[in-house]
């Protein structure tokens, strides 16, 4: 309270308790984003907004937008495809065509030697003088070893044996020539296969020793070679007059360079083997000697004869090659709108190759336009969702952790069914099997589902149909446009929901995912029964079978990542919370031994406000059990609270101060809110201790304040005598609220009519909604007012009239109990 001379606030403001540093800083800039930032509704559409753009990187296809999968050749088109624009493409096979008869017509490339006539005819030369000379020389050293020695004392040495001067020359008499001469037949052999670069047998050798090399066999072995090579060799003349109808080009050996040579010379080039024979024959016909000495000639000539004109197959590539590249390809137009293929075509070559090339061609406008698009459509879709939050029970002002967690389970499904996509896609390559080859049968099998089930279980079945509506959002973004699984994840999602409303124990989630696999199964072959044009094949029915295997895919999931949601995020399903309102829980034992009063009152709370959520679509279960905690608070001092007093017991309260009262009253908050931390109960169960409240009068205690004032002269702050805490932040808070005081007005009336009743209802309720304690709860009119009538039809039976037995039969109440 305040002396006079205080400023006195008017009636219904609440006081700023921030602190003054505090205030003033609550206008900089830093401050007004934290204040903005803090808000509920701004953080649910920052984690949307996340949510959004995550998945839309997931939705925007980084390959091509067309499934070319589904039109590989001999395939069976699931989709008409026609050009979106007009598209120039590549005529491929004519194009392919053109390239290869360019390979064909490019000229081919040979090697010519236009020096080695010359240069083997001077190597022959050269090497019969220097083996003349060679020969010459070891004769005259072999001569002059013939004229003997005069022998001392004048008697004649006796003569040797007379060798024959071919077997002098050739080493092979019976007595070998000395050492000192030189040189030696074998050394005159090496020179000889050093000069000409051919090899001969020692007795070819001594053929050509015994000739001595005449000038008359050079001049018939040089007739020979020149004859036989004049116009040129080549070791393939069908290869090179079959390239010579495309052209040839020379290419000079060791320069490099390229020449011209008549077509007609080409004719005239001689094959090698061809070449040989001629000059073998002319020295066999033309050289002098024995018919043994010319076989050697021939053999040495035609191991001389090489191809003067070789093929360059590498440069002849490479020429190809050019000619290949030269060539410009081939396009031609697909207008605006024409059919490429249409559904259940088989597809051709052709039609595969234009489909690749309308995606190539594609490709970055719709990457763009997909870009643009899928978020669009997801804020459409979240949107819609926002507005209609108070339908599906996901209330604006809901903590932060309700929005993270529904678009993480959103993001979770998309990646775990494109996840599903890739594998299936691989799999369905692998087998060859019809109809295990056919990936679009595996689509209904995506666990699109799984949002439902997770949802319904850890936020309640109508946020489940909002989960359901996302991802049947996806199918068209994942899959494309399939119609039948968009139904079927629909109204298997739909199904999801009944379950978790229906069946709130026992095995749920398998009930779920048995419920995702009958409904998916049944949809698609209701689908396909519409559709005049589809009759029941493999596909068909192997479609079925995949939708129903969604629900087996859907339970294996939830069994993993059920439990990984509720220990991240703190959540408790429906069956947990329902756990906490058992009577063997400790608060709970505690409450009804140390404040039966308060246990009693909060179970009737409790049933007035599960009844009144249920009416308008709140959750019940969260209500239920946050009324059971809503005043645990008093266990610090139950005494002080008038239902713990004894009948005709004495108010404590009567003794004390209006501030004291105050205080003791907004402890049990505090303290209620400390234990329930302390406890570890689930957040939902703390806000609502934290705000059943709200900020409201303690009018009792306001108004003794106000005539003692008046006695004292003081001035009496209202804001003093209001609860310190949060208004409420969801419907289920906001009912507590009401139910807590009408639960507690309702035990003073005396004869509890339906309209003294339904009066104290609406008095309490009226002053709620003028003291605006319900301005952040997103309870509308009427929600207050389906409420109302809850709380009414709730209380006649909580208050129904008794039978007043007469006093003078007093063993009519004997009777009757034990009647």
């Amino acid at each position: 309270m305040k002396k006079n001379g205080s400023k006195h606030r008017p009636k219904g403001l609440v006081q700023d308790t921030e602190p003054p540093g505090r205030r003033s800083s609550g206008t900089s800039p830093v401050a007004r984003l934290r204040s903005l930032f803090g808000h509920n509704r701004v953080q649910g559409a920052v984690i949307a907004c996340v949510a959004i753009a995550l998945l839309t990187v997931l939705l925007v296809p980084k390959r091509h937008i067309i499934d070319l999968q589904m039109f590989r050749v001999g395939e069976i088109a699931r989709q008409d495809i026609w050009a979106p624009t007009e598209i120039t493409v590549e005529d491929e096979e004519t194009t392919a065509a053109k390239k290869k008869a360019a390979a064909a017509k490019a000229p081919s490339v040979y090697d010519f030697d236009e020096r080695a006539l010359s240069q083997t005819i001077g190597a022959i030369r050269s090497t019969f003088r220097a083996l003349r000379a060679g020969i010459e020389k070891r004769n005259e050293l072999l001569q002059s070893l013939e004229q003997p020695a005069a022998p001392e004392g004048g008697k004649q040495a006796k003569s040797p044996a007379k060798v024959s001067t071919q077997d002098k020359l050739s080493g092979h008499s019976e007595a070998p020539a000395p050492p000192e001469v030189k040189p030696t037949i074998a050394e005159l052999r090496e020179q000889f296969k050093q000069s000409l670069g051919i090899d001969v047998s020692p007795e070819e050798f001594d053929q050509l020793v015994a000739s001595g090399f005449d000038v008359a066999v050079e001049d018939c072995v040089v007739r020979a070679f020149e004859d036989a090579c004049k116009d040129g060799v080549v070791g393939d003349k069908a290869l090179l007059l079959s390239n010579y109808k495309n052209g040839i080009i020379m290419r000079l050996v060791g320069s490099g360079k390229t020449k011209t040579f008549p077509a007609s010379s080409f004719f005239m080039v001689s094959d090698s083997q061809k070449a040989r024979a001629e000059a073998a024959k002319f020295v066999k016909t033309e050289c002098p000697g024995s018919s043994e000495f010319r076989a050697v000639l021939a053999s040495v000539i035609s191991r001389l004869v090489k191809p003067t004109l070789t093929f360059n197959k590498s440069e002849t590539e490479k020429v190809k090659q050019d000619a290949v590249a030269a060539v410009e390809p081939v396009y031609f137009k697909i207008k605006k709108g024409q059919m490429i293929v249409r559904a259940r075509e088989v597809v051709t070559a052709k039609q595969s190759r234009l489909i690749r090339e309308i995606a190539k061609k594609i490709q970055p406008r719709r990457r763009l336009n997909s870009a643009v698009g899928t978020p669009l459509f997801l804020v459409i879709v979240a949107i819609l969702l926002s507005l209609s939050g108070r339908r599906f029970g996901f209330e604006a002002a809901s903590h932060w952790k309700n929005h993270l967690l529904f678009w993480t389970i959103a993001v979770l499904t998309l990646l775990l069914s494109k996840a599903f996509l890739w594998g299936i896609r691989a799999f369905a390559d692998a087998v060859e099997q019809f109809p295990f080859n056919q990936q679009e049968c595996y689509y209904f099998a995506a666990p699109l589902g799984l949002g439902a089930v997770l949802i319904s279980l850890l936020m309640g079945k109508r946020l489940g149909l909002a989960a359901t509506i996302v991802c049947s959002a996806f199918v068209p973004l994942l899959f494309g446009n399939y119609p039948v699984i968009i139904m079927a994840t629909l109204l298997s999602g739909v199904a999801v929901v009944f379950v978790a409303g229906r069946y709130g124990n026992g095995a749920v989630v398998f009930k779920m995912g048995l419920s995702i696999g009958i409904v998916a199964a049944a949809t698609v072959l209701s689908m396909q029964l519409l559709d005049a044009n589809v009759k029941f094949s493999q596909t068909g029915y192997f479609n079925a079978v995949c939708g129903f295997g969604q629900g087996l895919v859907v339970i294996a999931f939830a069994g993993i990542f059920l439990p990984i949601l509720e220990l991240v995020f703190g959540v408790w399903t429906k069956s947990k919370l329902l756990d906490l309102a058992s009577n063997d829980r400790p608060l709970i034992k505690r409450l009804m031994i140390e404040a039966g009063g308060t246990h009693n009152h909060s179970i009737r709370v409790a049933e007035l406000a599960r009844s009144a959520c249920e009416e308008i679509g709140a959750n019940g279960v969260i209500a239920f059990v946050g009324s059971y905690y809503h005043d645990i608070g008093k266990l610090k001092r139950p005494g002080y609270f008038i239902e713990n007093t004894p009948v005709g017991g004495e108010n404590p309260h009567d003794h004390l101060k209006p501030a004291m009262s105050v205080r003791i009253l907004v402890e049990h908050v505090t303290y209620g809110l400390e234990l329930a931390r302390k406890k570890k109960l689930p957040l939902v169960v703390q806000d609502i201790i934290e705000q059943h409240h709200g900020k409201s009068l303690m009018k009792p205690f306001y108004h003794k304040a106000q005539e003692a004032a008046k006695r004292t002269g003081e001035v009496v702050e209202e804001s003093e005598f209001r609860y310190p805490g949060v208004k409420p932040q969801t419907r289920q808070a906001g009912i507590i609220m009401l139910a807590d005081s009408i639960e507690a007005a309702s035990r003073v009336l005396l004869e509890p009519t339906r309209d003294k009743i339904s009066k104290m209802v609406d008095r309490i309720v009226s002053w709620y909604i003028e003291d605006h304690q319900l301005d952040e709860c997103d309870l509308s009119l009427r929600d207050i007012q389906k409420c109302k009538e809850t709380f009414v039809h709730v209380l006649q039976g909580m208050l129904h009239s008794r039978i007043e037995y007469p006093e003078d039969q007093p063993g009519s109440l004997q009777s009757e109990v034990v009647r």
